[in-house]
Formats: C-alpha cells, sequence, structure tokens
C-alpha cells in the first residue's frame, strides 16, 4: 500500500535590501551570515538521508 505525503514547503525568501547603504559594517555582516547560512546548508545535506537530500539540493540550486 502507497502512503501519499505531502511534499515538504520550503519559503525561501531573498535578504531584506539595506536601507542604509553606508554601513559597510552591516553589509559585510549580512555577507558572513550568508556565507555561514550555506555551509550551514551544506553540512546538513552531508548528514541526511537520501530521501530529504533531494528536496535540499532544489532549495540550494535556486538560492
Amino acid at each position: 500500500m502507497q502512503y501519499a505525503f505531502p511534499k515538504p514547503y520550503l519559503k525561501v525568501e531573498p535578504t531584506p535590501p539595506l536601507m542604509n547603504r553606508k554601513k559597510d559594517a552591516t553589509k559585510s555582516l549580512l555577507g558572513a551570515w550568508e556565507q555561514s547560512n550555506m555551509l550551514s546548508l551544506n553540512l546538513m545535506s552531508l548528514t541526511m538521508v537520501t530521501n530529504v537530500k533531494h528536496s535540499m539540493m532544489k532549495t540550494l540550486e535556486n538560492s
């Protein structure tokens, strides 16, 4: 008997635009946060089971 499981829904939102372009510290912090986020996603994908990994790869390609 096959069970129909709902597909997981992962909402990928773009980072909000910076209001004040003069704040270099904010820009570098946002860049570091994005890099840390991508490294975390890659690490999670290495430790996931194969069933879940396919949907994660699709979201990594979209970002």
